[in-house]
C-alpha cells in the first residue's frame, strides 16, 4: 500500500464519521468508498464507449437511403437558392 494524505472539508468529515461503522477505520472507509467510485467510473466509461460504438459505428440507413436522402437535400437547396436569386433580382430591379 502507499501512504496518501488527503484534506477532507470539515462537513464531509463529520458525515463519514456520522456513517462509518464503528470499528470500520477512516482508512478502510475511504478505500471503499473509492473503490466503489472508481468501478462506477468504469462502468460508466465503458458504457459510453458502448453508446458511441452503437451511434457511429454502425450505419442505421443503408448506403442507397442515405445517397438518396443527400440528394434529395440538394435539390431543395438549389431550389431555395433559385427562388432566393429571384427575390434579389427584382429587388435589384425596383432600386
Amino acid at each position: 500500500m502507499l501512504r496518501t494524505q488527503i484534506y477532507l472539508p470539515e462537513e464531509l468529515r463529520k458525515d463519514i464519521d456520522k456513517h462509518r461503522a464503528s470499528n470500520e477505520s477512516l482508512s478502510e472507509y475511504i478505500r471503499k468508498a473509492t473503490e466503489e467510485k472508481l468501478v462506477k467510473d468504469k462502468k460508466q466509461g465503458v458504457n459510453l464507449k458502448k453508446l458511441a460504438n452503437e451511434l457511429f459505428s454502425k450505419p442505421t440507413i443503408s448506403k442507397q437511403r442515405a445517397t438518396k436522402w443527400i440528394k434529395e437535400l440538394r435539390d431543395e437547396r438549389k431550389r431555395e437558392d433559385r427562388v432566393l436569386m429571384k427575390r434579389l433580382d427584382r429587388a435589384w430591379e425596383k432600386r
